[in-house]
């Protein structure tokens, strides 16, 4: 990813669409559930979504679906140029070799 064609901002979810071939079973009721008391005892989603400058989710496909259904009114939204199918296997590559960006967040953060 290049990290200098980048701009970070809060929007409103329901402008992001999904990737077509995010996996469902990621964003099913049961997946979300602790991700989900996460954001509601935050009372926001804190780390940023990946998404392409045409509003495509690239990373971030579980907050966002938390998102909609807690009917938050903006989440955290991180800008990246480049081609989305390329970014979303890069991103999907990295994230089996070193785990979720939730998980990374997590590290980074201490928790």
């Amino acid at each position: 990813m290049d990290n200098n064609n980048t701009e970070f901002a809060r929007i409103d979810p329901k402008l992001l669409r999904p990737m077509f071939y995010n996996p469902p079973r990621r964003t099913s009721a049961k997946a979300l559930a602790a991700l989900k008391q996460e954001i509601q005892d935050a009372g926001e989603v804190i780390v940023p979504l990946i998404v392409s400058r045409d509003m495509i989710i690239i990373d971030g496909h579980r907050r966002h679906a938390i998102a909609l259904e807690l009917s938050l009114p903006t989440v955290p939204v991180r800008f990246v140029d480049g081609d989305t199918n390329g970014l979303y296997l890069s991103i999907s590559h990295t994230q089996r070799r070193m785990g979720t960006s939730d998980e990374l967040s997590a590290y980074r953060l201490g928790g």
